[in-house]
This record gives C-alpha cells, sequence and structure tokens, in this order.
C-alpha cells in the first residue's frame, strides 16, 4: 500500500536520505531489517483495531496487543488524516520506541518543523505536521506518544539468522532479475521493515525522487513458506507502477474503490513481473496471495475481496505501463505478457 494511494493529502516534502545513505555507500541496495520501534509501533494501532481502507487487513490480531482507550481509538477512525499514523515508522524505519515518542511529542507540541541538522526524526515530524495541521489533530499525538513509550514488540521478530536468509534470498534469486525493472522504477534500494504486527497490507514509502536508494517498505506474511516476505515485498514494488496506471482510470475521490482496486491490480502486476521474471517462483507467488485472501474473506465475509478475474480497464493501464519499462530497459525474448487472470484456477477471484 502507498500513502500517496490512500491519502487525498500529499505531503510535498523531500527525505533527508539518512537511512539510504549507508545503503547507497556499501551498495547493499535493499537490506532487511526487524526493528523492535517498528513492530511496537504497528502492535499499538493493532490494538486499537484501526484499519486502513482495502481489502486486505492493515494489522494482525495479537493476545498480547494492548486495547487503546476507547475515546483515543474513537478520535482516529473518525478523521480520514490519521491515517497517516500507518506509516509513522516508515519515516524512521531505525528508530526504537522512546525515539517515536519524542518525534510525536516534538509533533504535538508543532516544535522542530525544520530542525538541523538534516535527519529522520526531523523528517518525521515535518511530515506529520503537515498531514495534522489543527491543534486538535497535533494533541492527540500526545496522547500517541505515551502509549508507544509502554508498547511491546512482537516476540516474534524474525532472528538476525532469518534476515540473513532472506537477504540472500533476495540478492541471489530476485535483485539480479528485477535490477532493471527496480531502476526503471527508481526503486535500486532502502530497507524492508518486517513486522509480525503487519497483517496482508503492507507500507510503501517513497523517498526522495533523485535517489533511487531513498524507498522504505514494511511487509509481514504468516506463512511458512521461505519466499513469503519476498513476495510481500514484489506486490510493494509494483504500487508506484500501478498509481501512474490508476491516475487516468480509477476515480481517486472513491477511496474504497480506489484501495480496492489498486490493492487486486498490484498482486496481479507483481505476477507478471515473476511471470516475466522469475518464472520458476510464479506458483509459489499465486498461492501466497490465494491464501491470504482466502484468509481475509474468511475473517470478514463482507469485505470486497472476491473481485473478477480481471478488472480490463486498470490492468490494460498497468501491462502498458510494463511494457514501457521493461522494453526500455532490455528487448524481449518473447513478447510481455498482459495482465490476465493467473493460470491457478483457484485465483481467478483476484
Amino acid at each position: 500500500m502507498s500513502l500517496g494511494q490512500r491519502m487525498v493529502v500529499v505531503v510535498a516534502l523531500t527525505l533527508a536520505g539518512v537511512q539510504a545513505g549507508t545503503a547507497q555507500q556499501s551498495g547493499s541496495r535493499w537490506r532487511f531489517i526487524a526493528p523492535r520501534g517498528a513492530d511496537a509501533w504497528f502492535s499499538l494501532l493493532s490494538g486499537a483495531r484501526f484499519e486502513g481502507v482495502g481489502p486486505l487487513p492493515f494489522y494482525r490480531r495479537s493476545a498480547n496487543a494492548r486495547e487503546m482507550p476507547a475515546a483515543l481509538r474513537a478520535t482516529l477512525t473518525r478523521d480520514p488524516a490519521f491515517e497517516v499514523l500507518h506509516f509513522v515508522p516508515l519515516y524512521q524505519p531505525t528508530a526504537d520506541a522512546r525515539q517515536l515518542a519524542a518525534t510525536l511529542r516534538a509533533v504535538a507540541s508543532a516544535r522542530g518543523n525544520s530542525p538541523s541538522p538534516p535527519s529522520e526524526a526531523a523528517f518525521a515530524v515535518t511530515a506529520l505536521t503537515a498531514v495534522l495541521p489543527t491543534p486538535q489533530q497535533r494533541s492527540t499525538m500526545a496522547s500517541l506518544a505515551a502509549l508507544i513509550e509502554s508498547a511491546h514488540s512482537s516476540s516474534a521478530l524474525p532472528s538476525a539468522s532469518v534476515l540473513a536468509s532472506l537477504q540472500a534470498r533476495w540478492d541471489s534469486a530476485f535483485a539480479p532479475r528485477l535490477a532493471l525493472y527496480l531502476i526503471q522504477e527508481r526503486l535500486q534500494g532502502g530497507v524492508i521493515v518486517l513486522s509480525p504486527s503487519l497483517g496482508a497490507e503492507g507500507r510503501f514509502f517513497g523517498g526522495r525522487p533523485e535517489n533511487p536508494f531513498d524507498n522504505v517498505i514494511a511487509v509481514w506474511s504468516p506463512s511458512a513458506a521461505a519466499d513469503a516476505p519476498i513476495f510481500a515485498v514484489v506486490r510493494e514494488l509494483c504500487f508506484p507502477l500501478v498509481s501512474r496506471a490508476a491516475q487516468s482510470v480509477v476515480r481517486v475521490g472513491d477511496r474504497a474503490e480506489y484501495a480496492r482496486r489498486t490493492s487486486l491490480a498490484a498482486v496481479r502486476c507483481g505476477d507478471s513481473l515473476m511471470t516475466r521474471l522469475v518464472p520458476e517462483v510464479v506458483v509459489g507467488y499465486r498461492r501466497h496471495w490465494e491464501g491470504l485472501l482466502r484468509e481475509g474473506a474468511r475473517a470478514d465475509p463482507s469485505s470486497p475481496t472476491v473481485a473478477p478475474a480481471t478488472d480490463p480497464t486498470l490492468d490494460a493501464a498497468v501491462a502498458v505501463e510494463l511494457r514501457r519499462t521493461l522494453i526500455r530497459v532490455a528487448p524481449a525474448r518473447r513478447p510481455i505478457p498482459v495482465l490476465r487472470a493467473p493460470h491457478n484456477p483457484d485465483l481467478r477471484s483476484l
């Protein structure tokens, strides 16, 4: 899920590139991390049952998640501007809970809009104050600051060995195949935050347009399949392209429709990327998303998860963008697949 796709408010800011500087210098490109601060924040919002707009769950329910006071939860759900809170850890991906609390208090006091020197915290304060301009909205941040300081991250955070295994798999099997696509989309690097408190709906935040190493993704997958977290990443990497394609064919004013159509189109876009560039994992990719969509439908039968086999207008626009991107960076040896209903019959509800 992209912030720009789920919010009418657009934050016209540039990220200082603090978290990407080391990655760019070392050439490490995308780096998997599992910070406790980010997971504690997502766990806090999970306890609030503060869901976003779209067909996939934003958070996983946990017995350890702390319930948020009813009045505070009502405040968050009443004002769409608070959807920015789903992205707070992406502004400071390596921050711990105390640092996140300090950022929220700075927003509440309306101080530090342009701190010096530039930092992740400075950017987070500027971004949040831009989206939450009223004193009433900002005062809510002080209440959240007190809660995040006492929040606990999940005991199921991936270990260093799991992170190393995912990193090796990405670097060897996926990154080389996707490299030209990532270059064209200016998604050459950044950090991938893994948080067990997240639901099937991930998060994507693009940094400075001139810095392709400045991006942040947050995902999780409860699946035991080794590539499951990477399949979630692939879908998030499709959102910039899907967003461009949707501009002329999906009504932005209807938030629910926009979220549903772009969310499912991103799944199908990832399918096309895997078919074209990493074909040996296509079956696994489809099984992964089939399972998550079925799980979401069981959890909420009223959820509009089930969709037609294709979304003809949007899928055609996405296919055009894919052709432009892939042909621009590499001559095709065979026709690039048009977005279509997945081969697996069980996935035709996508």
